[in-house]
């Protein structure tokens, strides 16, 4: 499935037919048409795992009937008026009835499906007009061209995904939550660190990197440009904390934290940069060779900035931090290979 012009930022939550908890940690979304075959084969196949997860709590599904212009397809835009949204199950069961009987109402003409669904399964014309316009300018705004696609765990798939590659999505998206559950963002503060941003931006993102970790570089030469834009347009205050996983002096990247200019913080937003963009050249030196490396290529001064790494490392664990990079976003906690996405999903 080519996902290529798809933007799943602008893909919420609010519209369409809720299974299960608004506090699921993972949601579902799907847009289907009830005339599509392939919509029909995801269901079917799929329906019964995610309804499993459903009735655990760990998921919740949004199902969006999404009205289309080809002929075929446009055949379900009658039936999707006859959903009631106010009777959520009852609703579920009958969009299984709709695929059921897909090669019944599918032969007929637009009048027919009409007449079927009104005169042989008794059901009455809803008032869905608003919710089927919001969920179509939704979905043709973002990209979403075909049906089914579905938004699940980070991934955006069609019905050519199995029942054993959804499983394991969802086994890993449950891992993944409860690891951003351990955070404790109660003890994030300002302080042993450096702020950019105006103090009545949106939001304050807290981010702990250690210098030494390749993560890091990796994390800092994706994720730095989205920050810097969300803290130039005002929405975020951005407050950096160097720490170290190896804790307790003389290790390479704790040398290079004593020579972030924490008083200017948009000079030491740019060493950070400048060090983890270069760490091939210093990372095979020795403790001597950092320090010469960072006074003689870099040109940097020597700051001291012990306490401020030591009340750092403290801080981290408080917070729960076991990873570098770790980010800190509305309440909830990315580590390693989790923080780039976390960046992305939510600026």
């Amino acid at each position: 499935m080519n996902t290529a012009d798809i933007n799943p930022k602008g893909i919420g939550t609010e519209l369409g037919l809720k299974l299960g908890c608004d506090d699921a940690p993972i949601k579902s979304i799907e847009f289907i048409n009830y005339r599509c075959p392939f919509a029909r084969k995801f269901f079917q196949s799929n329906s019964y795992l995610l309804d499993e997860w459903v009735a655990a709590g760990k998921l919740q599904r949004i199902i969006k009937s999404y009205d289309r212009d080809k002929h075929e397809l446009s055949k379900a835009n009658i039936l999707h008026q006859y959903i009631d949204y106010d009777r959520p199950e009852e609703a579920y069961q009958m969009i299984h009835y709709f695929y059921a009987n897909q090669d019944v109402w599918g032969e007929m003409d637009h009048d027919g499906v009409k007449d079927w669904v009104e005169n042989v399964v008794g059901l009455e014309r809803q008032d869905n007009e608003d919710i089927a316009q919001a969920i179509r300018q939704e979905g043709e705004g973002n990209g979403v061209r075909f049906v089914p696609t579905v938004f699940l765990a980070g991934h955006i798939l069609d019905e050519h995904e199995d029942y054993f590659t959804i499983r394991k999505w969802l086994q890993e998206a449950l891992e993944d939550q409860a690891l951003k559950n351990s955070f404790d963002p109660s003890a994030l503060s300002d302080a042993n660190g450096f702020v950019l941003g105006s103090d009545q931006a949106e939001k304050t993102v807290y981010q702990f990197i250690d210098l030494y970790e390749p993560e890091s570089a990796a994390y800092v030469k994706e994720a730095f440009p989205i920050l810097r834009q969300a803290v130039e347009s005002g929405q975020i205050r951005l407050v950096t904390k160097i720490f170290s996983l190896r804790h307790g002096g003389g290790y390479k990247g704790e040398v290079m934290q004593r020579f972030i200019d924490y008083q200017d913080s948009d000079k030491a937003l740019d060493q950070v940069e400048e060090i983890l963009s270069r760490r091939p050249e210093w990372e095979a030196s020795d403790f001597e060779g950092v320090f010469k490396f960072a006074e003689e290529e870099l040109g940097y001064s020597y700051q001291g900035n012990q306490e401020a790494l030591k009340a750092a490392h403290k801080e981290g664990q408080a917070v729960g931090v076991e990873a570098s990079p770790a980010v800190f976003i509305d309440g909830r906690g990315f580590q390693a290979d989790q923080a780039l996405a976390g960046v992305q999903d939510k600026l």
